[in-house]
């Protein structure tokens, strides 16, 4: 490394901020040109995987102690990223939207520090199948979604995008993390995939969905932006999604 590198390395500045859903509290740096260059040459690439990938390959590179960005809970992720792309390249972003009626093409202005997951007070990761048993579940991970893009025909219905009974059990059993009574409690780590499955599938209907309903009852990235239109009207629109916040 040259004098000039270490010069310019040294001066790089340092943040922290605790990510909503674990608390984890993590030291980052802004990204570097090297870094950029992976993420614009996947955002060409237009795919979810190679931009999922290359955000995963920035985040390692970015922060402190983080060797699987993978197993970070996704909406820790996408927020983790937003902030060092605040940090790297500005608070602002600028996405052009189309409205859902006209299909005007409008740009808007995202203060990307402005945008918080709303996290309810009684969101739990404890679930209650009945008086007696529970279980402790983890939000879906980056590299849970790579396994379902892998293996689409063990997760998807057919071009409709939507999950598979088989595809939902999938999806459960990896977020199950233990399984527990007043007295005792099993790490699913010490079970099989079936002794996992086996159990999904002697829940009754009612509690197979108070368990679905905790990943509808996880929070995203999401903001809502006023804007108007060429006549004049005013109008509203969310942005969610992480590939709407690099403008």
């Amino acid at each position: 490394m040259s004098r000039a590198t270490e010069l310019l390395r040294s001066a790089i500045p340092n943040y922290a901020i605790t990510l909503p859903l674990s608390k984890d509290k993590i030291k980052y740096r802004p990204f570097l040109v090297k870094e950029e260059k992976i993420l614009l040459l996947a955002l060409e690439e237009d795919k979810e995987e190679a931009v999922l990938g290359a955000i995963k390959i920035m985040i390692e590179s970015c922060c402190e102690n983080i060797n699987d960005a993978g197993e970070i809970p996704l909406l820790d992720l996408e927020y983790l990223f937003l902030n060092i792309r605040a940090k790297s390249i500005g608070d602002v972003v600028t996405p052009v939207i189309n409205d859902p009626e006209t299909g005007e093409r409008i740009k808007v202005e995202i203060d990307l520090h402005k945008i918080k997951p709303k996290i309810k007070k009684d969101f739990s990761n404890k679930i209650k199948i009945n008086e007696d048993v529970g279980v402790l579940l983890k939000p879906p991970t980056l590299n849970m979604t790579y396994e379902m893009q892998k293996n689409p025909e063990m997760y998807y219905h057919d071009n409709t995008g939507n999950l598979t009974i088989n595809g939902l059990m999938h999806v459960l059993k990896s977020c199950i993390i233990e399984i527990y009574t007043k007295e005792d409690s099993i790490s699913t780590g010490d079970m099989t995939d079936e002794e996992i499955l086996d159990f999904l599938e002697v829940l009754t209907p009612e509690q197979f969905s108070n368990i679905n309903e905790y990943f509808d009852s996880i929070p995203e990235l999401s903001t809502t932006v006023n804007y108007t239109l060429s006549d004049g009207t005013e109008k509203t629109f969310v942005i969610k999604g992480i590939e709407n916040f690099f403008a």
